[in-house]
């Protein structure tokens, strides 16, 4: 396994041992004595190295707490949250695996099947969080879809993944407009020494959609009807934070959603095909009507 990959899935444990919930205080020989027992050849003094760089490499502050000699680490991130830089650690490490073991002839055709590659532009992910964090402007080398290169000076806010792409969601300054650039179309970022003050409650204008926010849209709590053996999916990879399983009905699933029913939305609901259907409320499923035959005409 190569160097650089050995160090990601070094930190990736280091965190796992200190966010785990059913650990009290985890101390600098614990998480020591986890790394040694995983495999991990590693001293104190490299483990003290790697405490001190996870933050300036990911997007996890670490305090030590306590006082000499019962320090312990805590990480500030509550513990439903799931930083960025944790997904680009995992996605770098088992690319860094899979390519290490591809070459060395360990795996054959019949072991793995390729369907989406990696996101582009993950290589990105660690200094766009730093600049979130400490609210510093960013220049970036983005090439549009149509093939154009230019730059865009902006105010970065967040990171959103969606549909296995990554985007940083961002003020340009340009037109003062908050738009969303995919980093798989990025070609170069540069941290500018200048600063901006973050937009407040931002969040919440995509609290309540799938995909990106809807400017003009209201939340509106949806239901849908699954097949029972399509709800399995639905369960296990929910669409929405705010979905609710209600009970059976009509031989079927119902699930609850609390979205704007935005582009994104119908797109999910039109992937799952006649495996789920919207069954309130009228003006949304009315929405999906007319789009369903609207595809239909394009067919005739």
């Amino acid at each position: 396994m190569s160097s650089s990959t050995t160090i990601m899935e070094r930190y990736l444990k280091i965190i796992e041992h200190i966010r785990n919930p059913n650990r009290k205080r985890p101390t600098m020989q614990t998480i020591l004595d986890d790394l040694q027992d995983e495999g991990f050849k590693i001293t104190k003094r490299s483990l003290q190295r790697d405490l001190l760089e996870i933050p300036f490499k990911t997007d996890f502050e670490i305090e030590r707490k306590g006082s000499h000699p019962n320090y312990y680490y805590e990480i500030e991130s509550a513990p439903e949250e799931m930083p960025a830089a944790f997904n680009y650690m995992q996605h770098v490490m088992m690319a860094g695996v899979m390519r290490e073991e591809l070459e060395q002839e360990k795996l054959d055709r019949r072991a793995i099947i390729f369907d989406h590659p990696i996101s582009e532009g993950l290589e990105f992910i660690p200094k766009c969080a730093r600049a979130i964090r400490n609210n510093q402007m960013i220049t970036i080398e983005y090439r549009a879809f149509g093939g154009e290169l230019g730059t865009r000076r902006v105010c970065p806010f967040y990171l959103k993944q969606f549909r296995k792409r990554w985007y940083l969601i961002a003020r340009d300054t340009k037109d003062g407009n908050i738009k969303s650039f995919g980093l798989d179309r990025f070609e170069g970022l540069y941290t500018l020494n200048e600063t901006f003050t973050p937009e407040k409650n931002l969040d919440k204008l995509y609290k309540n959609v799938i995909g990106f926010f809807a400017k003009d849209g209201q939340p509106v709590k949806i239901l849908l009807w699954s097949e029972p053996y399509n709800a399995n999916y639905i369960r296990t990879l929910r669409l929405h934070h705010s979905q609710k399983e209600l009970g059976e009905k009509d031989g079927g699933v119902l699930f609850e959603l609390f979205v704007v029913p935005n582009f994104e939305f119908f797109q999910e609901v039109l992937r799952m095909s006649k495996n789920v259907k919207i069954v309130g409320p009228p003006q949304v499923k009315d929405e999906m009507k007319s789009l369903v035959q609207d595809i239909l005409k394009d067919y005739e």
